[in-house]
């Protein structure tokens, strides 16, 4: 039988790309939208943004600048693009270790102009963001803990700790490798899983368990499945570093 986890996972490169479009819309004069942004909930708008930020390590690493800009357009034009959310979807630095913690700095300093603009938002590691042969979330977790998050009604079920019968909303206990946001936006309900990417000791029956009773516990939403490496170019699942 095949899992929730697995039958959603092949939509997930259409729907990023549909919500990069999205963020590119224009010629069009877009309705007045007020958006709660402890939540992510529009109103009076016909269309809601996702807005996606993949691979940003070059500009942690040499161009913050960059990044910054990129993160300040989001904030500045959340109203009008009507923007919900904001996924980076992982290789946040070039290099996440041997003293490279100024590419951290860079990157929180930048995803810090969403944080602060009230905008829900997710980051997931990449192969570039941790210890890939070891499997080490460290550096990861240093700049972007869990705990960053829990004091926000999106991240997860909006209680934490948790609510008996609600998943974790990170996965490891400790860590903020794997995990999951909620939303409204248009009248449904969206949950966005973030999956650390593939090296084993990360990728386990563990968190297979946890990601399909997530999708289990939240089967009346419309979920989005995030993750920076999960199959080959042959459309095998891989555990490369590349």
């Amino acid at each position: 039988m095949t899992s929730p986890l697995t039958s959603r996972l092949s939509s997930i490169f259409i729907v990023l790309l549909l919500v990069t479009v999205l963020l590119g819309i224009s010629g069009c004069e877009p309705q007045t939208a007020s958006i709660a942004t402890t939540t992510g909930t529009l109103s009076d708008s016909d269309y809601f943004t996702i807005a996606v930020l993949p691979d940003t390590q070059y500009y942690s690493e040499k161009y913050p600048a960059i990044f910054t800009k990129q993160t300040q357009w989001i904030a500045d034009n959340a109203q009008a693009q009507h923007i919900v959310f904001v996924s980076q979807v992982g290789d946040l630095v070039n290099n996440c270790q041997s003293d490279n913690d100024y590419e951290w700095e860079n990157a929180q300093q930048s995803i810090g102009i969403i944080r602060n603009a009230g905008i829900p938002y997710s980051v997931v590691p990449g192969n570039h963001d941790l210890n890939f042969s070891a499997g080490d979330t460290s550096y990861f977790d240093k700049y972007f803990p869990y705990t960053d998050f829990t004091s926000y009604n999106w991240y997860g079920s909006g209680q934490y700790p948790p609510q008996t019968g609600d998943p974790s909303p990170n996965y490891p206990l400790n860590s903020n490798a794997s995990n999951y946001e909620t939303f409204s936006a248009l009248g449904q309900n969206y949950v966005i899983l973030n999956l650390a990417c593939t090296p084993d000791v990360l990728v386990n029956t563990g968190l297979y368990t946890w990601a399909n009773n997530v999708l289990h516990h939240y089967s009346n939403y419309k979920a989005i499945v995030v993750t920076h490496g999960y199959i080959d170019g042959n459309a095998n699942y891989t555990s490369s570093s590349t």
